[in-house]
């Protein structure tokens, strides 16, 4: 089963900062798992902070809401002794560090966990968000020090949220560091996995719908799904957890000044969804929840509303969409269940000639597919991916041209699949829906819009 929860949680940006617990409510919180949440995830105002009042509190509303998996980011165990994102800390064990020996590291670290440890619906830690890369090593060290007090505590299992920066932000430090993104960016990478050794999951963030240049036109992000590859990729050879954050913001203007996520439309949500699905993540994260903005607007083009849940309290259609988005994301997994990402490929239409077209397959590199020959398109962008079970596969092909380019309302693309010859029959899973088609001449044709997606087993060969 898929975990969903998101950033920006009820309560996480309330002002002023209120510590005796009345940033979040019961109601709030409801309309969080109403939204097809699972986990509540404690960030912000509900985090661990003083004498975790209103940690205290969010975990009575998980119990009084049947909530069974409550995550939570603990201030002791994030700014008080990682710092923040800009500083390094190279070590947090040694000569001039916070901790002499890990020893003294581990009866810390023992120390905070047993304040929560022991709730029922405690299932582990979030530790900083999108840590500096050079501060990996410290990263590791408290990774491992929760795994050893853990098990001394009798939980020897906590889930550790470990999220990495996508290449947004990669790609800026490619121009000032010289050679090409693809270098820097798997010598950033590797520095993750270098210092923080075997993960249990592995989580990142990229966020696609944005505007170009000129703060106008809306684009696709370039590399997204290299960067995507590469991570999921490091999750299948180490059998590690992949977790994925979609955008569900708009951040632009004053508030981030050299922010361009726009708003998006509900079929580039379900091109995330789809993404998801078929890369087989097996937790699904959205950012952001609850708007940071202020309905007065502070540099944001949907003053107020530009998350599910607007500045002042409301449900926009936002909140909608992703209620949606999940509750299809269940039935699809129902159809995916016991699948596991194997490989994935690009496909682009020889009619995609514009320049934030092509950028799609920027720095990609396709994967081998044993069943599938080639797949066409007449006019957009397909993305394709290989799902395995013991000696069973399936695939998903999605549209994955955006929204925003696209010249009309609902503009589709021919879809064409060429099978390996011994295909002969297949299953194809589309909103819902599963229908068993014989392959007559070796291929299988739809249409399909921005954002949609069909799930393919080989049933017969």
């Amino acid at each position: 089963m898929i975990d969903f929860y998101a950033y920006g949680n009820p309560g996480c940006y309330s002002k002023p900062d209120n510590k005796d617990g009345s940033a979040t409510t019961a109601k709030q919180w409801k309309d969080y798992l109403d939204c097809g949440f699972n986990v509540m995830f404690l960030g912000g105002n509900n985090m661990w902070q003083g004498d975790g009042t209103i940690t205290k509190k969010c975990f009575a509303f998980a119990k009084e809401l049947g909530v069974k998996k409550v995550l939570i980011r603990d201030e002791r165990l994030y700014a008080e002794i990682l710092g923040n994102k800009v500083a390094p800390v190279k070590s947090l064990v040694g000569e001039n560090c916070k901790f002499a020996t890990q020893a003294e590291l581990d009866d810390y670290v023992k120390n905070c966990l047993s304040n929560y440890i022991n709730e029922e619906a405690f299932i582990g830690l979030s530790f900083m968000d999108e840590p500096n890369y050079e501060s990996a090593n410290a990263y590791g060290q408290l990774y491992r020090s929760v795994k050893r007090a853990g098990a001394k505590l009798g939980k020897p299992d906590i889930h550790i949220q470990t999220m990495i920066e996508g290449k947004h932000r990669v790609a800026w430090r490619s121009f000032a560091k010289g050679g090409t993104l693809d270098e820097n960016y798997a010598e950033f990478f590797r520095a993750y996995t270098d210092g923080i050794g075997k993960l249990d999951f592995l989580g990142t963030d990229l966020y696609p719908f944005k505007l170009d240049n000129d703060g106008e036109t809306p684009c696709f992000m370039d590399g997204y799904f290299n960067a995507l590859k590469i991570f999921v990729d490091y999750c299948k050879n180490t059998d590690t957890e992949f977790g994925f954050v979609l955008q569900s913001y708009e951040l632009v203007g004053n508030y981030y000044p050299l922010a361009t996520h726009r708003l998006y439309s509900l079929n580039e949500m379900m091109l995330q969804i789809n993404v998801a699905l078929g890369l087989r993540a097996g937790t699904i994260m959205f950012y952001t929840y609850e708007d940071f903005g202020s309905a007065e607007g502070t540099g944001y083009r949907s003053y107020g509303e530009g998350s599910m849940i607007s500045a002042d309290g409301r449900k926009t259609e936002y909140y909608r969409w992703t209620q949606l988005g999940i509750v299809y994301a269940k039935k699809a997994e129902e159809f995916l269940n016991g699948y596991k990402y194997a490989g994935c490929r690009l496909f682009v239409s020889p009619k995609a000639e514009n320049l934030r077209e092509t950028l799609y397959a920027y720095g990609f590199k396709d994967d081998e597919m044993e069943e599938i020959v080639s797949v066409d398109c007449d006019r957009h962008v397909l993305f394709v991916t290989e799902m395995k079970k013991d000696e069973n596969t399936a695939f998903m092909i999605l549209n994955a041209y955006d929204d925003a380019l696209c010249n009309e309302l609902y503009e589709a693309s021919e879809v064409n699949v060429c099978f390996d010859k011994e295909v002969g029959q297949i299953e194809v899973y589309r909103n819902g829906v599963t229908k068993r088609i014989k392959i007559e001449d070796g291929s299988y044709r739809d249409r399909l819009i921005p954002g949609e997606a069909i799930f393919v087993k080989i049933v017969k060969r």
